[in-house]
């Protein structure tokens, strides 16, 4: 890994100031990370306060919070359940109970019928 810095007075390129060797004997696999990421997420300007995680731990409950700009209805869906998260001005939040398999957040926004997806986590191994 190199880091590269300058002065904070001094326009220009960055140059390199350290150089590390980083040895990893163990990790965590697929299991780290944050969600996958939509198009409409990006393009209304949405932020993902919580749940930042991209496994979540079925039959647990996980709380999601998202601002999430022209949007007026936001859902989780897990299976064939739907599950409404509870809008003030542009956030969105709920506690949702996490099942198996794929998780992903949906956003109805104005002037749209169709729901777009935003978010997907995965619920389990």
């Amino acid at each position: 890994m190199r880091l590269f810095a300058k002065r904070l007075s001094s326009g220009g390129e960055y140059e390199q100031a350290l150089d590390y060797d980083v040895k990893v004997s163990q990790g965590m696999g697929s299991k780290i990370g944050f969600p996958s990421t939509y198009a409409p997420f990006k393009e209304n300007g949405g932020y993902l306060y919580a749940h930042k995680a991209r496994h979540l731990t079925p039959s647990t409950t996980q709380h999601f919070k998202l601002k999430v700009p022209n949007a007026k209805n936001l859902v989780v869906v897990i299976g064939d359940k739907k599950l409404p998260l509870k809008k003030q001005g542009d956030v969105f939040e709920g506690d949702v109970k996490i099942g198996q398999g794929q998780i992903t957040v949906y956003a109805q926004f104005v002037g749209e019928r169709r729901y777009s997806s935003l978010l997907q986590y995965v619920g389990g191994d």
